[in-house]
């Protein structure tokens, strides 16, 4: 009986040595290292290269729509003769604003001004630049009898790429000037898995390495994705400071994942699950 006992006793001994060992074992073993990322994909914008009052938006969130389908319509005021003196005083104001900056580079390099008014002149050039570029694709257009109906003055827009109508800023009625987005347009083919990375364990993410994924909005279902870009991010936004004593701090990089293959009912904004071993 004494026997049994002692040896019941040894039994449990050596279990809970066992237990406690293992229980060891496992807390100083590595943790996998965990991320969570979302999906991004391509917006293409749609706006007007001239101004006018918007007479229909034909397309509303949600909407997919085709290379070619019809987007929007406006009418312009604008008449031929007025939009090649818009353009030629744009001309000008350019000629002007290049002459200045050229000037005054000269004196920032000669050490006479301070950089800051180099810079504003650099600013207002390539702001002179883009004013003349509109103003004579406005003129263009209003030449253009296939763009332009001249006896209406209307201005029909076209999807240039296939995807889902994501955001409509304006409506019929409201006045849009140049270059405004009106209707924006994801394409959910172009799509990747975005995620920001510390530098101390990107080596573990070179381009060409496929990863698996959990994706919660698809009822947790896996998927292969493959690094595609890296990029370091603004460093306004990525300094990470290191322990005591390491002297030096670490940046984040933004690393974006291309599915494999296409992925059914994939929207932007979905989030994504990674997990290594660390």
């Amino acid at each position: 009986m004494k026997k049994i006992v002692l040896l019941i006793i040894i039994i449990a001994i050596g279990t809970l040595i066992a237990w406690v060992g293992d229980t060891f074992y496992k807390a100083y073993q590595p943790k996998p290292l965990k991320f969570q990322g979302q999906i991004d994909a391509t917006t293409y914008s749609v706006s007007s290269e001239i101004a006018g009052r918007i007479e229909s938006v034909y397309v509303k969130k949600g909407d997919m729509v085709k290379e070619g389908d019809l987007i929007f319509s406006l009418h312009t005021p604008l008449q031929s003769s007025l939009s090649k003196n818009e353009w030629l005083k744009s001309k000008v104001a350019l000629t002007l604003m290049k002459k200045t900056y050229v000037r005054l580079n000269n004196l920032f390099e000669s050490g006479v001004i301070a950089k800051q008014k180099k810079d504003i002149a650099y600013t207002e050039y390539k702001a002179a630049q883009y004013n003349e570029d509109m103003a004579k694709k406005a003129y263009e257009i209003t030449k253009n009898s296939g763009q332009v109906n001249k006896k209406i003055n209307e201005v029909v827009q076209y999807a240039r790429n296939a995807g889902e109508v994501s955001s409509v800023l304006l409506h019929s009625g409201e006045v849009t000037p140049v270059g405004l987005p009106i209707v924006s347009i994801t394409d959910i083919n172009d799509s990747w898995a975005r995620f920001f990375i510390r530098e101390d364990i990107l080596y573990k993410f070179p381009k060409g390495k496929e990863f698996k994924m959990k994706i919660p909005a698809l009822n947790n279902k896996e998927y292969i994705f493959v690094v595609d870009y890296i990029a370091v991010m603004g460093d306004f936004a990525t300094w990470k400071a290191t322990e005591a004593g390491k002297n030096f701090d670490m940046k984040s990089f933004e690393i974006h994942f291309k599915p494999k293959e296409k992925i059914t009912n994939l929207r932007v904004g979905m989030s994504l699950l990674l997990q290594i071993d660390e």
